[in-house]
């Protein structure tokens, strides 16, 4: 049984976020360390507010032509399917999946969707193969959070098909490793959920496993047990459990995923970090303890533990597709305030290259009082240079390039283009749960702004390489905290 934390019935699962297939960032690990307030503080406005934004270049940049759509208010990055731009946004309180016309930014169409019960704070991402997109559909009283699984073709429109049955899902819809269904979990009877695979052509459910959980990556679940807490690696297209793991025994130290986690797996070794058991209450924390481990794929036996939190600096950092082996050591305290930005004592950031089969350190860059590097919302925040090359910023606004896959730290350009990453928690919707008679506000992922290395304002160029946004018909489209934005590329 998961214990309940947002909503009295049904309860989302205990959870901080993940990227698209699951993945906690550093800055969420903070949020958690906070506890609500700590969403109240980034939250305490309903106005959309960007996280980090580029300060103005003397004279202002001439923008290439392209379109904004400024009354949106997008949540994810947007995705390319077929020759249309699919994105999540959220405005007025009702949370939208829309398909755009990349050459005008026009909506084509649209449809009321609903995260159901995946945990606030968890971003997600469209879920899409082909011509065809996955979302749920709100059903009945909003906080109940039933939803059914729909299916749309993009091309035409047209609805493809719709779940017979209706869930309050645990999760957003993502597909399974072999990419032939959708790999959902399901609150079907009380507070257990119950692992489904949804069949891409007609939307036919199976069961794979009815032990409770939730997902923590690709294969690894949280069984939902506390007391002890165990994870298991479970084949996604049979419901096989592979292997199983007491957490406290594979970490060798009290951790558990209600304070966040992030697992990815390199061939035959999955890396994974779960956090340090803390009072996720408490307005001041450390993370000192925090470990990241290797674990055999086929046998759950632990290769290898190292300090250190996995997933740094941003959720879903992927370079061509794969996860960059990167890992922070971190020193000091944060503290949160209500009202106001979370602060730091003694901190000191550590980044390190590590080779995933060995743990072995393979480069190591000390960062300093460099919030950014933990993917922490501020005025120095993080610019995204290429798949692989980051700008970070310290508190004294010193800026070092730092290129993740060898390490090596080089001065800024100031002109070299390059993208602020943003996130916003200002935001809810109409089926938000609720804490302590509030609405609950939810974190975005995959927000940015064109800049330099330097975090000057600057014209945009195509993104994609660099990871930020999609290309279709000629178009580069990008999700900000201003809106959605499109500039022609060919």
């Amino acid at each position: 049984m998961v214990e309940p934390v947002w909503a009295p019935e049904p309860p989302p699962r205990q959870r901080l976020t993940t990227r698209g297939i699951a993945v906690v960032s550093m800055a969420a690990l903070l949020l958690a360390a906070g506890g609500y307030a700590a969403w109240q503080i980034l939250g305490k406005t309903s106005k959309p507010k960007p996280a980090a934004t580029p300060t103005k270049s003397a004279t202002p940049p001439v923008r290439a032509a392209g379109w904004a759509q400024p009354k949106v208010h997008p949540v994810t990055a947007p995705v390319a399917v077929g020759n249309a731009i699919v994105v999540y946004t959220a405005d007025s309180g009702v949370l939208t999946l829309r398909i755009l016309n990349p050459v005008n930014g026009a909506t084509t169409w649209s449809a009321v969707a609903t995260p159901s019960h995946n945990t606030p704070g968890e971003p997600f991402e469209v879920a899409h193969k082909g011509n065809a997109v996955y979302f749920y559909a709100p059903v009945g009283e909003a906080r109940l959070g039933l939803a059914t699984l729909k299916a749309v073709d993009v091309s035409t429109k047209k609805l493809l098909w719709s779940s017979k049955k209706q869930h309050s899902f645990a999760d957003m819809p993502r597909l399974c490793s072999d990419r032939l269904a959708l790999c959902v979990s399901a609150y079907t009877s009380g507070l257990n959920a119950t692992r489904l695979r949804v069949t891409l052509t007609n939307g036919a459910e199976k069961v794979v496993s009815t032990q409770g959980g939730r997902a923590l990556g690709t294969g690894i679940t949280d069984t939902g047990s506390r007391a002890p807490e165990y994870v298991e690696h479970i084949d996604d297209t049979t419901g096989r459990i592979v292997w199983k793991a007491n957490v406290a025994t594979l970490f060798g130290s009290a951790v558990s995923s209600d304070g966040g986690w992030d697992w990815d797996p390199y061939g035959t070794v999955y890396v994974g970090w779960i956090a340090a058991k803390r009072n996720l209450t408490a307005q001041t924390a450390t993370f000192d303890k925090e470990q990241t481990i290797g674990v055999d794929a086929a046998t759950g036996k632990r290769l290898w533990k190292k300090p250190g939190v996995y997933g740094c600096p941003v959720q879903g950092l992927l370079d061509n597709g794969k996860p960059i082996p990167v890992r922070c050591l971190v020193k000091g305290t944060v503290t949160f305030h209500p009202g106001g930005n979370p602060t730091f004592v003694g901190l000191d950031v550590t980044m390190q290259g590590f080779n995933p089969v060995t743990g072995a350190t393979t480069w190591s860059a000390k960062l300093g009082n460099a919030p950014a590097a933990l993917g922490i919302a501020s005025a120095n925040g993080l610019v995204r240079v290429s798949g692989h090359v980051f700008a970070l910023a310290d508190a004294a606004g010193h800026t070092k390039v730092l290129d993740l896959a060898t390490g090596k730290i080089s001065a800024p350009d100031t002109k070299t283009a390059a993208w602020c990453l943003s996130s916003d928690a200002t935001w809810d919707w109409a089926y938000a749960p609720t804490f302590q008679g509030k609405k609950v506000k939810f974190l975005t992922q995959g927000l940015a702004t064109p800049c330099s290395e330097t975090r000057k304002a600057m014209a945009p160029t195509d993104g994609t390489l660099a990871g930020v946004g999609a290309s279709a018909g000629g178009y580069f489209v990008w999700s900000s905290t201003d809106g959605l934005h499109g500039l022609k590329v060919s």
